[in-house]
């Protein structure tokens, strides 16, 4: 038993036709060619740990202090959120720091409370 034949796809069409197969009725049932699959999307990056955000702040400071920049970099040990500080040079006071202390109070208050909500809902 032979097999039908598919046509080379025409100029401009997007279908190959095929012809019938023997004692079949009917005519020629148009093919459309399957699309690639979508790309797979990509994991997001990990985040790195509490352990070695603060290794890469006492890198960064190091490498500051032999530049005399007035910039430090910290870890707050409660949240684990980066902490920068813009320090006069001379004196060593605070000029700036991001987040501000009040900002991390706010936060340390935050996550105290939402602790407790989970606690009443367990």
């Amino acid at each position: 038993m032979k097999l039908g034949t598919v046509s080379p796809l025409a100029a401009g069409s997007n279908t190959a036709s095929v012809a019938p197969l023997p004692g079949t009725a009917g005519s020629a049932i148009p093919v459309q060619p399957q699309a690639p699959p979508a790309p797979a999307q990509a994991a997001a990056p990990a985040l790195p740990s509490a352990e070695a955000a603060r290794q890469t702040a006492h890198q960064i400071n190091e490498f500051l202090k032999l530049s005399s920049a007035g910039v430090e970099f910290a870890v707050d040990g409660q949240s684990d959120r980066v902490i920068v500080r813009i320090v006069d040079v001379e004196t060593k006071q605070v000029i700036r720091q991001i987040p501000s202390e009040e900002m991390l109070a706010i936060s340390h208050s935050l996550e105290r409370v939402s602790g407790l909500l989970l606690e009443q809902k367990a």
